[in-house]
């Protein structure tokens, strides 16, 4: 029986609620509407880092944060840590890396210097680019067309631009044309790998896209799309419930900023959901190579973000904080034959639960690691995977631990304060804490406890799940 093939997408910075076929009013996503058509859309997936590097390298090592020592943008997932990649390769895959990885700290140095490490990683092929960021002082062969081209100054002029504005005002679409946008550049090459694919092995290919990750950065046209469109506007910065305790007060206070005001909103969520109309478009064009190509319907594809973005709710910007729109995070599971088509999961899923989910719709047996395939789900959506899922990042707050049961959401610190404690199903917008009113107490007791046990059982015999020491 020939094997399928792999093809994993991830976009940087994609909130949970972004997609038109999950009920979202203003973006405009037909192409991975489709890909929902074919598969299971789960709504409740959260990321166990709502931060770039720990997010990436916790998905595809199938490991935690603590595991890992990757608690922010720092450090670098170890070299020759098993991957679900390397696993594919093992089990006769063509394994392939195209676009962002952001597993380590890049250098400085062209990304070509860094090949052997992302290959140590599981990858045969190397195709990478940086983000948007660090497209600024890292050579990449995106970088080397734009050269050539005489866009790389226009590009790095108009990032430093943003830099010097910052992103409250940094509201203008991409100078370079659409053909050179990073997200066009990236799928492109994705694309061109496809089409141009002759080796008899099944292919296991990740498409890492910069977008929708700030700045808000679209090709003009797609910009104009959405320049009258209405847009919902952002949550509104609260007040710290008077029964919430000195360090649950000041956490509260970090999360809040100041109301930004309608025009300023609105650019930056019309730009937005134009970055993630482009976004869904180069989806469309990955999948029609697919069909072309004759591989569709012996295609897996896991389509998921490493986190969201704030976009002003309570007055902020950018991710690294659990209230949904940072933490949660999309996640369409489709495999041939498209078994479970077009079915919702309200089931509580994490990100590290792709590394399991790919070997077992790949037909490899299965590898210790910290998540649970969610291929039963294309059988039932009404399946249930975890009794909890948790998230954990280290900040300017210190480290922090989430845990979210299909009810709860609670944060709590090293100290084990309960700093924020939300019923989802009363209160889905997460606008009353709970933390510290008294007849929460038997419910925090309990969630604690599950963190601690949680931690107790992931965090030894790290060799033996692939962690190199």
């Amino acid at each position: 029986m020939k094997k399928p093939n792999i093809l994993v997408i991830m976009p940087d910075t994609l909130r949970g609620d972004s997609l038109a076929s999950a009920g979202h009013p203003a973006v405009q996503t037909p192409n991975l509407d489709r890909l929902a058509s074919m598969g299971v859309r789960f709504d409740n997936a959260y990321s166990s880092s709502p931060i770039c590097m720990p997010a990436r390298s916790n998905c595809i090592s199938g490991l935690y944060s603590h595991n890992t020592g990757q608690w922010s943008n720092t450090g670098h997932l170890p070299a020759g840590t098993r991957t679900y990649m390397s696993v594919l390769r093992e089990n006769g895959y063509r394994t392939a890396h195209i676009g962002k990885s952001h597993y380590y700290v890049h250098s400085g140095q062209h990304l070509e210097s860094e090949k052997d490490y992302v290959k140590s990683l599981g990858h045969e092929d190397v195709l990478e680019t940086t983000g948007p960021w660090a497209t600024l002082d890292t050579d990449s062969i995106l970088t080397d067309r734009w050269r050539k081209m005489g866009l790389l100054d226009m590009f790095r002029d108009d990032y430093l631009r943003r830099q010097e504005v910052g992103p409250f005002k940094a509201t203008w679409p991409s100078p370079l044309p659409e053909d050179e946008h990073m997200d066009t550049f990236v799928v492109r090459t994705a694309a061109r790998y496809l089409r141009d694919y002759d080796d008899e092995r099944p292919f296991a290919v990740f498409v890492g896209i910069g977008g929708p990750h700030d700045p808000w950065d679209p090709p003009q046209a797609w910009a104009d799309r959405f320049e009258d469109v209405d847009v919902p506007a952002p949550l509104p910065p609260t007040e710290a419930e008077a029964w919430l305790g000195a360090s649950a007060q000041a956490f509260h206070k970090a999360m809040m900023g100041e109301p930004a005001d309608k025009e300023t909103w609105q650019a930056i969520r019309r730009l937005y959901y134009a970055k993630i109309a482009h976004l869904d478009s180069l989806v469309g064009e990955l999948l029609d190579v697919l069909e072309a190509k004759g591989e569709l319907d012996n295609t897996v594809i896991a389509f998921w973000s490493d986190h969201g973005d704030r976009l002003c709710d309570r007055g902020k910007v950018h991710k690294s904080v659990y209230y949904d729109e940072s933490a949660r995070v999309p996640l369409i599971l489709r495999l041939p034959g498209n078994p479970g088509a077009g079915k919702g999961c309200e089931s509580i899923v994490s990100i590290n639960d792709i590394f399991p989910t790919v070997l077992e719709a790949a037909g490899v047996e299965s590898v210790d690691c910290f998540g649970q395939s969610l291929v039963p789900a294309t059988a039932d959506a009404g399946a249930t995977f975890h009794e909890a899922v948790f998230s954990e990042i280290e900040n300017a707050g210190g480290r922090t631990t989430m845990i979210r049961t299909q009810r709860y959401k609670m944060v709590i610190n090293v100290e084990a304060e309960t700093l924020q404690l939300f019923d989802m199903q009363k209160d889905p917008r997460e606008l009353q804490n709970l933390a510290g009113r008294g007849d929460m107490s038997d419910l925090e007791r309990d969630l604690k406890d599950r963190i601690f046990r949680w931690r107790l059982e992931t965090g030894t015999d790290l060799q033996g799940l692939g962690c190199p020491q």
